[in-house]
């Protein structure tokens, strides 16, 4: 299934399988156009969650472990997390999102499994302190690129508007460059850009019930905002 260039990603981090099921169920009808599971802190079987809400959403999946480090919950080696993320891989998820931080042998595993499996690669990268000058981003931006990955998500934290600005300024980089790219700004200042990105025609994140971001808006309010100034109920 492919992953729409444009739209809401509603990203479930609840604590049970039944939890994340139903958040998806409310996601789809508040009108988000993919669904991510962060099963960082699950410990069950993985395929009949993306089974169940594949059945009842019938939208896009995307797999997410993150570890301490990315503000997540997996307290596992990465080892055992790369497993993890071959199993949803394995289970059909569409997309799998590998943090650029990753070791490298970590990135060929999970990179070679999705590709073997018709998944494609999100290559992520947050950074929770701040948001670097546009020469920086612009190099990173290109250290990415290079390992071919098939979308880029590149995620800072705004101390000011400039802040998220100039990390939105992103979007029409992949552009150029051939290679769609999500980027947005996290905290208060950086709020704007998360509707910004569906401004400029890129993907943007929302929570469901509990956020999983800081700044992150809701499904809800993100559907709502788009129907009142892109004036489309949703993107296809």
């Amino acid at each position: 299934m492919n992953l729409p260039t444009t739209g809401i990603i509603a990203s479930i981090a609840e604590p049970t399988p039944a939890a994340m099921l139903s958040a998806a169920v409310h996601a789809h009808a508040a009108h988000a156009d993919v669904i991510e599971l962060r099963f960082d802190a699950l410990n069950d079987e993985l395929e009949p969650l993306f089974s169940e809400v594949r059945e009842k959403t019938g939208l896009p999946l995307l797999a997410t472990c993150r570890n301490a480090s990315q503000n997540g919950k997996f307290t596992g080696s990465e080892r055992e997390r790369a497993k993890r993320l071959m199993e949803a891989i394995g289970a059909g998820a569409d997309f799998v999102d590998v943090e650029d931080e990753s070791s490298p042998e970590f990135k060929e595993k999970i990179f070679s499994a999705a590709r073997k499996s018709g998944c494609k690669i999100i290559l992520s990268t947050h950074d929770f302190k701040g948001t670097p000058d546009w020469e920086t981003l612009v190099s990173r931006f290109e250290e990415m690129r290079l390992q071919k990955p098939d979308m880029l998500k590149i995620v800072t934290t705004a101390n000011s508007h400039q802040d998220g600005e100039r990390v939105l300024g992103l979007i029409a980089k992949g552009r150029e460059a051939g290679i769609h790219v999500i980027a947005f700004a996290m905290g208060a200042e950086g709020s704007f850009t998360r509707l910004e990105a569906l401004a400029r025609k890129s993907l943007t994140y929302a929570s469901v019930f509990n956020a999983t971001a800081p700044g992150q808006k809701t499904v809800a309010e993100v559907d709502a905002w788009r129907k009142q100034h892109l004036k489309k109920n949703r993107i296809k």
